[in-house]
């Protein structure tokens, strides 16, 4: 009986012990390796749980790149897929730091208002910004720590450079005006170097205009600042004295005045006589010799005009009703045609879109025209060489911003002697589209529309070059006309016309050229 009691104790031990082994949870050990950077706490996980990831470590100047399974950073480490199964270590990598190529400049003023922010390569050095403006100060110059940047330093790291001024010291300069029997408030004035100023105009003396203020050596004074303490002298002049030694005429569809003295301050305005309003002459058309003063009035229509030329800004001379003649266009030019040929309208008017160019022998190579993308004289009317297979320019890109594809029209006008500009045809050569066996310094016009070439007054004259019109596609090379001008010692034809001619018929033909008013004189012998 007592055997059999052990017997089933025994047992019951035996169920009780197994049910005890199958209900203890089983821990694992997670370590992570760090390999010396930053060191992370091991982690107990129970069998078949996932390990919490843990914050990224640090390194020194190393890289955290992530968590693997092994040492040899094969496998990355699924923190969230991977369960434990057995005491684990899970390996951190690291990398090496990238170092930036690129750096930053940044350029602010004292009060930390940025001016610029740029960025460079690194080991190069900064380029020198525009000085800033800062009104009643100078600029000192760009400052690194307080001390002025070298800008010969190469760069290793990103830089700041704060601008610093320093309050401008304002410097005086006191006017004195010498009222000469005249009447004002104030006799001098003190102004800033640099800051403009208006003289005033005094109450002149009875019975005369006030003409300007002049230096001690009698030379108006028309300047709006100073560098120096100066005195003025106001002048006076006679206001029943208008005593002027001039001449005037006309010749079609212009005016002429000429006036025996040098006025180097002179304005010239004219209207139609039954007008009200005043237009004003480009200063061009005033040209102003040693001993006389020659004005031209062009573009006139027919009629009667009256014309106002004010000296010194005072004084004034007006000439009344003179009979302005118009043009013969009569000629086969103008037949069964009313565009108006070159530049101008059939009244003798300027066309509303032309474009004048003032041509002289100090400006020819250097004029320009808005819309055409050649500089000076010679270059802007020889534009066939950019199409020309043998010259040394030949350009497509050229010709097509050039006189062939513009469609404003144009008057050159020509003043005083123009000899021949950079860009003609060259002597005996292909250079800038001439020829061989040719004389050269030729303007080869091609395919340009409603240009004219205009001398201004008696003097102007074409010097030792020529003009060759030409068309060669339809629809150009229509509308020129050249007009008051001399032509001397002009090295092949003076003015030449060449089309496109197919089986012995003209196809293509220059259109409405005319040429008058104009004078040719000898070319080379």
């Amino acid at each position: 009986m007592s055997k059999r009691i052990l017997i089933i104790v025994a047992l019951m031990l035996s169920l009780v012990l197994i049910g005890c082994m199958e209900n203890e949870e089983v821990i694992h050990s997670v370590s992570f390796e760090t390999f010396g950077g930053q060191y992370i706490q091991n982690e107990l996980v129970k069998e078949g749980q996932l390990v919490t990831r843990p914050v990224d470590p640090k390194n020194q100047d190393l890289v955290f790149d992530n968590w693997y399974k092994d040492p040899n950073f094969s496998v990355v480490w699924k923190f969230e897929e991977f369960v434990i199964t057995n005491d684990t270590t899970i390996y951190a990598k690291f990398n090496e730091k990238i170092v930036s190529e690129k750096v930053s400049v940044k350029f602010v003023l004292e009060d930390n208002t940025i001016i610029q922010e740029l960025e460079y390569s690194l080991n190069s050095k900064i380029d020198i910004p525009l000085e800033p403006v800062k009104e009643g100060f100078i600029f000192e110059g760009w400052f690194l720590n307080g001390k002025e940047y070298d800008f010969n330093t190469l760069l290793t790291n990103n830089v700041t450079l704060v601008g610093k001024f320093t309050e401008e010291e304002v410097v005086s300069f006191v006017i004195t005006l010498e009222l000469n029997g005249g009447n004002l408030d104030e006799t001098t004035l003190t102004v800033n170097e640099g800051e403009t100023f208006t003289l005033p105009t005094p109450i002149h003396p009875l019975g005369f205009i006030f003409i300007g203020w002049f230096d001690s050596n009698n030379v108006k004074f028309n300047q709006t600042v100073t560098n120096e303490d100066i005195t003025l002298f106001a002048k006076y002049q006679d206001a029943n004295v208008n005593n002027y030694n001039y001449s005037f005429g006309t010749y079609p569809e212009a005016i002429w005045i000429e006036i025996e003295e040098d006025n180097s301050e002179i304005e010239v305005f004219y209207k139609l006589s039954e007008n009200e309003t005043y237009i004003k002459v480009d200063s061009e058309l005033i040209i102003i010799g040693p001993s006389k003063t020659t004005i031209n009035i062009v573009g006139l229509s027919m009629g009667h005009y009256d014309v106002k030329i004010i000296f010194n800004e005072v004084n004034e001379l007006v000439i009344n009703q003179i009979n302005v003649k118009a043009h013969d266009r009569s000629g086969y030019a103008h037949f069964n045609y009313n565009e108006g040929i070159g530049a101008y309208n059939d009244d003798g008017t300027l066309k509303d879109d032309a474009i004048v160019v003032y041509v002289t022998e100090e400006n020819k190579n250097t004029i320009t025209i808005p819309g055409i993308a050649q500089t000076g004289l010679g270059w802007i009317l020889n534009n066939a060489q950019y199409s020309s297979s043998s010259s040394n320019t030949q350009n497509s890109t050229d010709y097509n911003n050039s006189l062939a594809k513009f469609n404003k029209p144009i008057v050159f006008r020509i003043i005083g002697k123009v000899t021949a500009p950079e860009g003609v045809t060259a002597y005996n050569s292909t250079n800038n589209g001439g020829s061989i066996g040719d004389n050269g310094n030729m303007a080869r016009i091609k395919d340009a529309n409603h240009i004219t070439i205009e001398g201004i007054g008696q003097g102007a004259e074409i010097h030792g070059w020529g003009i060759h019109f030409m068309a060669s596609t339809v629809g150009r090379g229509i509308g020129f006309e050249v007009r008051n001008i001399t032509f001397d010692k002009y090295p092949e034809d003076a003015i030449g016309l060449e089309g496109i001619q197919s089986g012995g018929i003209l196809t293509i033909p220059v259109q409405r050229g005319w040429i008058h008013n104009s004078t040719f004189k000898q070319g080379y012998s």
